[in-house]
């Protein structure tokens, strides 16, 4: 067991174990509500997020990038559209609850996609890499990556502000990734629109339209 998973498990069990004596119902809510969401979350994230590995891997690489190259942008990228769609929500929310639910469910998307590029790169700091690498390797770095956000937001009041500042920098991360106009491409990954087996070679002459048969 590594000192990251350590430290998760201490940070887990203390507040239960402090407030059990006599506040059995205090640390069931403190303590278990995130737990049990961070267990149910656990699988329909893995499955959303190996869905973007398999689908859209340029996606997901943007994603990364945007997360590990730009923090201050996706800070303020996030926290502007979390206050406008807040915003929405509270405004429309007796008037108009269809569009307030609409807001909310963006916004949870927004997390979900972005929190993609934060799990790997987590999941590549605990591996001891410099950077999320290429297939399989990053679904070693997804999965791991994933469980230490789930359950480090799960830690009881700390956990509050870690899921509030990574689900806000999760939506400047989808943001940023959905504006992107370059992303790198490993070599592993073919170029767009390359037929399988050939790539794209900039110095090939365009073949020549075929004339009229004689």
């Amino acid at each position: 067991m590594s000192s990251w998973t350590r430290a998760l498990a201490l940070l887990l069990l203390f507040p239960s174990l402090a407030l059990a004596e006599g506040k059995g119902d205090a640390a069931g809510a403190l303590v278990l509500f995130p737990l049990l969401t961070a267990l149910v979350l656990l699988p329909s994230g893995w499955a959303l997020h190996a869905l973007i590995l398999a689908h859209a891997p340029r996606r997901g690489l943007a994603l990364v990038q945007a997360t590990q190259r730009h923090r201050w942008k996706t800070l303020l990228l996030g926290g502007v559209n979390t206050a406008f769609l807040a915003f929405l929500i509270s405004v429309t929310g007796g008037k108009a609850p269809a569009i307030s639910f609409l807001a909310l469910l963006l916004w949870l998307l927004l997390v979900l996609i972005g929190a993609h590029g934060i799990a790997r790169g987590i999941g590549a700091k605990i591996l001891g890499r410099e950077q999320a690498s290429a297939p399989p390797g990053d679904l070693v770095e997804l999965s791991l990556g994933w469980a230490i956000l789930l359950f480090a937001a799960a830690i009881p009041i700390l956990g509050l502000f870690l899921g509030f500042y990574w689900s806000v920098r999760a939506v400047g991360s989808a943001v940023l990734a959905l504006l992107a106009v370059e992303v790198e491409v490993p070599a592993e990954l073919p170029p767009l629109g390359a037929e399988e087996g050939e790539g794209l070679d900039p110095t090939r002459p365009a073949p020549l339209p075929e004339g009229p048969a004689a």
